[in-house]
C-alpha cells in the first residue's frame, strides 16, 4: 500500500517520511551488524523501489557504511528540502542505541554507535539552524537526544578520550541548545533571554515543552514514551542547577497550567517515577534522589500556602513522608560518606516544615504518622549519631525539626484514635527492634509528652475494652482537654462531636464548622471533593434497618426528615 499525501498544489504525492518509517522499521537488527550490505530480501520487503534513486542510494549506504564514511554521506545541504524531510526518519533511527555489549559489571554502547552519532547530530543541528525540522518531528527528536546523552553518560572517561575529535556529548548539548532557543513549539511565544545551564541555555519555552512531553507521557496512555524517567530527571536537574534563577520554579508551575492540582500531580508522578527506577545502581541513584527530592520539596514548601489543601487531598503528605523518610536503603550509602548526616537532615527539613505549616489541619500529620514517621526518625537518628564525624558537642544542633515535632506538632494529635493506635504499634515495633526513640536532645520533649501519651493510652484501652467510655476527649484540633460528656458542649449541626468550649468549635484554622465548609475544590477539568476525618456531621447517614423503617417510616420520631442537608462545594478559591 502506497503512502500518499496532498501537496500544496493539490496533487497527491508519495509521503517519503512514512515510506522511510516502513523501510527502516525492519532494518534495526542489521544496522550495526558485521554485514557490509543489507539483505536483498529485506530491501524487497520494504519496497525500497518506490523511493527516488537518490534517496534509495543514501538509505542503502547510510545503513551499511562504515562509521567514518557516514559524515560524507549525510551531506544534507546538497539535497532539496523534500529529500531533507524524507531523511529525518533515517536520522532518528540512527540515533537509537543498539544492543549494548557487556564489559564486566558495566554495559557500554558499541564504538560504531559513538562514531555514527556524531555526523547524525551534526546534520540535525544544521537542520535546526535552518528551521527545516517540523514541529512534530521536534517532539519525536527530544527523547532521542536525551537518551543519546544518557547512553554516553554511561561511558568511562577513558572511552570518551579515546574518541578523538568526536565529542558527541558536547554536540548533543549543542543540539539541545538549538532546541531551547528556537521556541517554535509555542505558537506566538517570543524567545526570552536564556539562563545559563552548563552548555545548554534554559529558556521558559524549554521548560514548558519538557513539562508538556512529561505530562503527555505520564497521563496519555496512547502516547507511551519510554523515556519518562529521563524527562523527569531532566526537569529535576533544571530545578537543582537553576535554584538561583527564580523564574524556573515559576515556569514549571505555569507549565502545569498554573493550577495547584496539576502541579501536585507533577510532584506525585515524579515521586512514583523515582521509586520505580530499580535498574539504577544505588550509588548512582543517591545524588538524583537526594537532590531532586530536596528541590521538589523546597518548591512544595514555597507554594505550601496555596497547595496545602490540594496536596493533602491527593494524599501527597503520606507519599512524601514515606519516600523521603524511608532512609534505610539510602542511609546505607549516605551515612558512611562525608556529610552523610547532612544528607539525611536535608531530606527531613522540608518534610518537617510542611508538617509544621499543616499543623492546623490534623489530616496531614495523621498521614505522616501512619506512614512510618517515628520509626524512620529513630533509625535515622541512630545512624547519624553513629556516623563518623558526629560528636556529642554538635549532636544538640542536629535535631531541631524532631524536637519541634515532639514538642509542638505531635501532642496536639493525641486526641485522635487512629494516631494513638499507630503510636501504640510504633512503640512496640521500636522495642522489638531495640531502637529507643529518646536519643540525645530528644529526651526532654519526649519525657514531657510521655505522661500525656500514657493517659491517652489508658483512655483508648478503656474504650476498646467496653466499647464506651465515661471520659471523652475534646474534638477540637490540638486540644488536650478531656472530661465527661456533661462538661462538654455538643455540636449544634451533627449532635455527635463534643467541644470543651466555644473557642474550639469556632476557631478559624481548623474548627469543626470551617473545616466542613472549606474541604472542597472545583477545577475546570476535575472536581476534587474532600471531607476531613473529623468532619462527621457531613458523613453519609447509616442505612436504616427494616424494623426502624416499619415503625417510624422515613422520618424520625420528631416528625422531621432524617436526611442530612445537601452539601454543595463552593467555587474554587472561595473562603468559608
Amino acid at each position: 500500500m502506497s503512502h500518499l499525501q496532498l501537496n500544496s498544489a493539490g496533487r497527491f504525492e508519495p509521503n517519503w517520511v512514512e515510506e522511510f518509517e516502513c523501510l527502516l522499521g525492519c532494518q534495526r537488527f542489521c544496522r550495526f551488524s558485521s554485514a557490509t550490505t543489507m539483505p536483498e530480501e529485506t530491501l524487497r520487503w520494504a519496497n525500497i523501489a518506490r523511493l527516488p534513486a537518490r534517496l534509495q542510494n543514501i538509505a542503502k549506504t547510510a545503513l551499511s557504511c562504515k562509521p567514518e564514511e557516514l559524515e560524507a554521506i549525510l551531506a544534507i545541504p546538497k539535497l532539496p528540502p523534500c529529500d531533507q524531510a524524507a531523511l529525518l526518519p533515517l536520522l532518528f533511527r540512527l540515533l537509537e542505541p543498539p544492543q549494548t555489549i557487556d564489559h564486566g559489571d558495566d554495559a557500554i554502547p558499541p564504538a560504531d554507535y559513538i562514531l555514527k552519532t556524531y555526523p547524525v547530530l551534526q546534520s540535525i543541528e544544521l537542520l535546526l539552524r535552518e528551521s527545516l525540522i517540523p514541529e512534530m518531528s521536534i517532539v519525536s527528536l527530544w527523547p532521542r537526544i536525551w537518551q543519546c546523552l544518557c547512553m554516553h553518560q554511561m561511558l568511562d572517561d577513558r572511552d570518551v578520550v579515546s574518541l578523538e575529535g568526536t565529542d558527541v556529548r558536547k554536540l548533543a548539548l549543542s543540539v539541545l541548545r538549538q532546541l531551547c532557543v528556537s521556541d517554535r513549539w509555542l505558537s506566538g511565544a517570543s524567545p526570552q533571554p536564556p539562563v545559563p545551564f552548563g552548555i545548554v541555555h534554559v529558556t521558559p519555552g524549554l521548560i514548558r515543552h519538557l513539562v508538556h512531553l512529561w505530562r503527555r507521557a505520564v497521563f496519555d496512555l496512547s502516547w507511551a514514551l519510554p523515556y519518562t524517567s529521563d524527562l523527569g530527571r531532566l526537569l529535576c536537574s533544571l530545578l537543582i542547577f537553576n535554584h538561583a534563577a527564580p523564574h524556573v520554579q515559576g515556569e514549571i508551575f505555569e507549565a502545569c497550567g498554573g493550577t495547584c492540582v496539576d502541579y501536585a500531580m507533577f510532584v506525585i508522578q515524579h515521586i512514583r517515577i523515582t521509586r520505580r527506577e530499580k535498574e539504577w545502581h544505588e550509588a548512582t541513584m543517591l545524588p538524583w534522589t537526594v537532590q531532586s527530592l530536596t528541590a521538589l520539596l523546597e518548591i512544595t514548601v514555597a507554594y505550601s500556602d496555596v497547595l496545602i489543601d490540594v496536596l493533602m487531598d491527593m494524599g501527597l503528605a503520606a507519599g512524601l513522608v514515606k519516600l523521603s523518610l524511608c532512609l534505610d536503603r539510602i542511609g546505607r550509602i549516605a551515612l558512611p560518606v562525608t556529610n552523610g548526616a547532612g544528607v539525611m537532615l536535608t531530606l527531613q527539613g522540608p518534610i518537617f516544615t510542611l508538617l509544621t505549616r499543616a499543623k492546623p489541619n490534623p489530616s496531614w500529620v495523621r498521614q505522616a504518622l501512619c506512614s512510618g514517621l517515628l520509626p524512620a526518625i529513630a533509625k535515622t537518628n541512630l545512624g547519624i549519631l553513629a556516623s563518623p564525624g558526629t560528636t556529642s558537642m554538635n549532636a544538640d544542633t542536629l535535631f531541631p525539626n524532631q524536637m519541634k515535632l515532639l514538642s509542638d506538632v505531635l501532642p496536639g494529635q493525641l486526641t485522635s484514635y487512629s494516631v494513638l493506635a499507630y503510636l501504640e504499634r510504633a512503640l512496640v515495633s521500636l522495642e522489638e527492634t531495640q531502637l529507643k526513640f529518646p536519643i540525645g536532645p530528644l529526651v526532654t520533649p519526649w519525657s514531657r509528652m510521655l505522661p500525656l501519651l500514657k493517659a491517652r493510652f489508658s483512655i483508648k484501652k478503656d474504650f476498646d475494652s467496653r466499647g464506651r467510655v465515661g471520659v471523652i476527649l475534646c474534638d477540637g484540633p490540638q486540644c488536650p482537654q478531656d472530661s465527661s460528656k456533661k462538661q462538654f458542649k455538643r455540636c449544634s449541626q451533627c449532635r455527635q462531636v463534643f467541644y470543651c468550649n466555644k473557642h474550639c468549635q469556632t476557631r478559624l484554622e481548623a474548627g469543626h464548622t470551617p473545616v466542613a465548609l472549606r474541604q472542597a475544590w472545583i477545577q475546570p477539568a476535575s472536581c476534587i471533593s474532600y471531607v476531613s476525618h473529623t468532619d462527621r456531621c457531613k458523613a453519609p447517614a447509616e442505612p436504616r434497618s427494616a424494623c426502624h423503617i416499619h415503625n417510624h417510616g422515613l422520618r424520625g420520631r420528631s416528625g422531621r426528615s432524617t436526611h442530612l442537608p445537601v452539601f454543595r462545594a463552593p467555587a474554587f478559591g472561595a473562603r468559608a
